[in-house]
């Protein structure tokens, strides 16, 4: 089979044109002359333009390809040269200081890397437009229709978009937006482990890398591979990841995360099959992550700590988090003869981000900032005893989120009879302990109301989907319903004398009796109080806001979360699934005392509440 490479040269002119390009992104990419990549994300440079090479010449010349096939995508001298040109090329806006004006690092200035990241197309595209003059016989025309690939390869700008075909200096037709489908294609699937190496990630980890950047180097580390199945039509990404493991009510599994890269890759698909699908070699329908397990030898801690930015975003329920927390820094800690203060800072930053209303996260933050505050008149021995006060708390944490959700599955387990119809939304670690391991037998049936508000970070579908999976292992009969059908569900249940009941898992619990928990549970409540189903909101002791400080900045938080609803420049809800690392505005609904029948918690649980001095509280089913 040919290459592109072999198809360029076989026409002189267009040979020596290319190689200008290659050049030209060759010398850029030296980083000399005070040049520096945008920090702080996975490779832009010739390796990645080296792979995204590959991935076009296995994508277009498969073993079985038949050049004379009227429906093969073979491309002419010209089209092989704007698209392996393209290939070079379309990352080089990665590059800081290829324009002149751009020397606010040398002045010390603070430059908008992420401003640069985000636009990096469209430097591409400038710089060849504009900027490059030495040892260019491009013409103007060629040089715009150059960065008009460079900029389509992004799937943020529609293909439908950009000039179909143009006729290029050899006569012959070029179809551009066939060549910007392809480099899309080709550089969407570079997500395995040689698009981190080493030597970058360490490099800009002595920077201090961000959060949101860690979650691009752990992901690539996830992929062996990924290759192009032209007989099936479909393109699999391979992994290797370790067995999943308990910790405490969480378990780490990387599967899920897998499998969301491989969504990432299908959407980017998604939206140059309008035009490759039209040619044999091209026409990919499926992306499938190929995942297999390292039984026994796989260490999920030493994949957590690459991973752990995107772990956070695997659940949206509170004790979950929380022990997904808990292992991250077991990871951290682990094998250390120091306390790892900066990596475990950083952690702990991030946590109070994104949990602000898990007051089990907070708390477990609080304790480790308590236990790892940075002393230096410590020597290595306090140090080491630090390290181990501090692997003893977590394994007593995880521990306790074990038993604590244990004990209120038991209670609430007391207050349902064997025929009750269960109504259940969101996921809840505590309501699906319930269900799997406290009602074999359980003659009622199970209503999933579909999820309508994403979580924290996570898709609708993946939550629907991953209650669906633990329902199925139940062996409970379930089905499930829309929100919008609730109501006359339960009034009908009303009519007929079915009983049945909602259960809740809850964020928090504010004020004594205020229960915080995911969008959507305000409107289920209201719609099972008005049908006299009643409401039962499942909550561990420990997610009681007691200490006053904690309480009055979660209050403070959803009141700014409240602006921001009714302000027409707040954050709005955003698709999690298209930018991971963006922000997501995930607002929560509070349930007041009128709104449920019961708060049930774990009646052998004695909380100590700092705000009535010291004194101790006992928490009991259904009161407060």
């Amino acid at each position: 089979m040919p290459t592109l490479r072999e198809i360029i040269f076989r026409h002189s002119e267009c040979g020596r044109l290319f190689e200008q390009a290659e050049r030209l992104a060759k010398a850029l990419f030296e980083l000399k002359d005070g040049r520096m990549m945008i920090p702080f994300f996975t490779d832009h440079g010739p390796a990645h333009c080296q792979k995204v090479e590959e991935i076009l010449d296995t994508v277009l010349f498969p073993p079985t390809l038949d050049p004379s096939d009227p429906r093969a995508f073979c491309p002419n001298p010209e089209e092989a040269m704007y698209l392996l040109a393209a290939a070079w090329l379309h990352d080089i806006g990665m590059i800081y200081g290829i324009f002149p004006n751009e020397t606010e690092v040398l002045e010390g200035k603070d430059v908008p890397w992420e401003k640069n990241r985000e636009e990096h197309e469209l430097r591409s595209a400038r710089f060849i437009r504009t900027n490059w003059h030495i040892a260019c016989d491009w013409k103007d025309p060629e040089k715009l229709q150059l960065g008009e690939i460079c900029v389509y390869h992004r799937h943020r700008y529609p293909l439908s978009d950009i000039v179909p075909v143009v006729r290029g200096r050899t006569g012959e037709p070029i179809r551009m937006r066939d060549l910007a489908a392809l480099l899309r294609l080709a550089d969407a699937c570079h997500v395995d482990a040689s698009r981190a190496p080493a030597d970058m990630k360490n490099l800009f980890r002595s920077f201090g890398m961000p959060v949101p950047a860690k979650e691009h180097w752990g992901l690539s580390s996830l992929v062996y591979d990924v290759r192009f199945d032209h007989d099936t039509k479909k393109i699999h990404a391979h992994s290797y990841i370790p067995e999943p493991k308990q910790y405490g009510t969480a378990t780490v599994d990387f599967e899920p995360v897998v499998k969301r890269l491989a969504q990432a890759i299908e959407r980017e698909l998604g939206t140059v099959i309008p035009y490759l699908s039209a040619y044999r070699n091209t026409d990919f329908k499926w992306v499938e992550a190929k995942i297999a397990t390292l039984k026994g030898t796989g260490d999920p801690e030493d994949f957590l700590r690459k991973t752990w930015p995107c772990m956070f975003s695997t659940t949206t329920s509170a004790s979950e988090a929380a022990c997904l927390v808990a292992a991250v820094l077991r990871s951290i800690m682990r094998e250390v003869a120091d306390v790892p203060y900066k990596g475990v800072t950083k952690v702990l930053a991030e946590v109070r981000r994104l949990f602000p209303y898990n007051v089990l996260a907070r708390r477990l933050v609080a304790e480790m900032g308590t236990f790892l505050r940075e002393d230096p008149n410590l020597d290595s021995t306090g140090r080491l005893g630090q390290l181990a006060v501090a692997h003893k708390y977590l394994d007593g944490f995880l521990e306790a989120r074990l038993k604590a959700g244990s004990r209120v599955a038991v209670a609430a387990h007391r207050l349902l009879n064997s025929d009750d119809t269960l109504v259940i939304y969101g996921y809840s670690s505590v309501v699906m302990h319930l269900l799997r391991d406290h009602l074999r037998g359980h003659r009622g049936r199970v209503l999933l109301v579909k999820c309508h508000h994403p979580g924290h970070l996570l898709a609708v579908q993946e939550e629907d989907d991953r209650m669906i999976r633990r329902l199925r292992d139940s062996g409970l009969a379930f089905r499930e319903v829309e929100m919008s059908s609730l109501r006359q569900i339960l009034s009908h249940f009303q009519g007929q004398n079915v009983k049945a009941k909602v259960l809740l898992g809850a964020w928090a619990v504010l004020n004594g009796a205020e229960v915080l928990a995911r969008m959507g549970s305000a409107m289920i409540a209201s719609t099972a109080k008005d049908c006299n189903v009643p409401v039962l909101v499942l909550a561990e002791a420990e997610k009681h806001a007691a200490n006053g400080a904690m309480a009055a900045e979660m209050e403070g938080l959803l009141a700014e979360q409240a602006t921001a609803l009714i302000s027409p420049k707040g954050d709005v809800a955003t698709d999690p699934t298209d930018d991971r690392h963006g922000e997501v505005f995930a607002p929560i609904d509070r349930l007041s005392r009128e709104m449920y029948d019961q708060l049930v918690g774990d009646d052998e649980e004695i909380v100590k509440t700092e705000d009535s001095g010291g004194a101790t509280a006992r928490f009991t089913p259904g009161q407060r």
